[in-house]
Formats: C-alpha cells, sequence, structure tokens
C-alpha cells in the first residue's frame, strides 16, 4: 500500500492512516459476509451521521459486491422505511436510534452519537476484541457531560484520557457488539 501511514479519515479526536482504515474495512467485509450473509447483489442502507462508520461502510459494501443505499439521517421514519422496502435493503448499517431502522432486517446498531469502546483499565487502551477479556466502557463525543456539579474529585474518576468511565464491565467482539458483564461502582437501588 502505498499511502499505508498516510491520513486517511479525521474524525473528532481520532485519526486513522490508509492501513488502519483498509484492516478495518476488510473486517466489516468480513463481518457482512460471515455474520450478515451478505451476497453480491444484495441491498446495504446506511443511514449515519459523519462517524467512522460511515466510510467503513462505503468501502465494505461495494467490496462483498453489494449495492450501498446511502440515507439521509433527516428523513422520517416513514420515508426510511419506504426506501427500505423499495431497494430491496437485506442489512441496515446506522448510528442512528430510530424505532423504524430497529425493527428492519439485518440491522446493525453501531455507536449513537458518541462513541463507544471498551477500555483496559490499567493501559486505557482498546480491550482485544475476543469476548473473553473484560474491560470499562468509555464514552467520547459532543454529548458526555463536562463534569460533575461542585465535585472535581468525582469528575477526575470518570473523566480521563478525554473519555467518560461508565463504571460498566464489559468484553467486546470481532464485529463491535459489546457484552456487559459486571459494574465496577456500587450501584444505589431505591425503591419507591
Amino acid at each position: 500500500m502505498v499511502y499505508a501511514h498516510k491520513t486517511a479519515v479525521i474524525h473528532s479526536n481520532r485519526t486513522l492512516v490508509h492501513e488502519t482504515l483498509t484492516d478495518r474495512i476488510l473486517h466489516l467485509v468480513n463481518v457482512f459476509i460471515q455474520d450478515c450473509n451478505l451476497k453480491p447483489d444484495d441491498s446495504v442502507a446506511l443511514l449515519c451521521e459523519s462517524t467512522l462508520a460511515s466510510p467503513k461502510t462505503h468501502f465494505a459494501a461495494p467490496a462483498t459486491g453489494a449495492i450501498l443505499v446511502p440515507m439521509n439521517i433527516q428523513l422520517l421514519g416513514s420515508e426510511i422505511e419506504y426506501i427500505v422496502n423499495h431497494s430491496g435493503v437485506s442489512d441496515f448499517v446506522s448510528n442512528v436510534s430510530s424505532n423504524v431502522v430497529k425493527k428492519l432486517k439485518g440491522y446493525i446498531q453501531v455507536a449513537n452519537t458518541h462513541e463507544v469502546r471498551v477500555f483496559d483499565k490499567e493501559t486505557s487502551n482498546d480491550v482485544t476484541p475476543s469476548g473473553e477479556l473484560i474491560g470499562e466502557v468509555c464514552f467520547s463525543g459532543s454529548c458526555i457531560m463536562l463534569g460533575y456539579y461542585n465535585n472535581p474529585q468525582e469528575t477526575a474518576k470518570v473523566l480521563k484520557d478525554g473519555v467518560f468511565w461508565s463504571g460498566d464491565m464489559a468484553g467486546r467482539y470481532l464485529y463491535g457488539a459489546i457484552k456487559i458483564v459486571d459494574r465496577s461502582k456500587d450501584l444505589i437501588i431505591s425503591k419507591r
């Protein structure tokens, strides 16, 4: 690859070089083929805000021989349903939460308007996506709080390395899903 170490995509505070983006595209191609049973000439709908899911899907779907059906995130539920039904969509990639989207066949949910990752608590690096290693679920993006009101000590505990550490412990899987298995913090359950 000629430009393997040159910048391919910049999103928020993350930069991906061509080699990394290519690896992620190839991973998504495998997910489409192996997990979603995508075949040549199937249609893949893409309903995403400007996140890393968008360029990955733009390249991965056609690489399988599938037809990409990109959709505007400002469409109404009825419009989304119409496009999906009339273009023969067999798989759906979205980071937009919608009841219409969730009931569609082959729906693949990627992170909403923020990014969800599972970090190793010691290294603050992504947990290997094996489903066996456990890390803490972390969020980043514009919807994350700035901090706890008048409580900088607690804020410092949960906002580290530019992400919010949720206290949820989870494993991460190759196809992007996470499974929450425990909590690292106590929960207060009140009965009313």
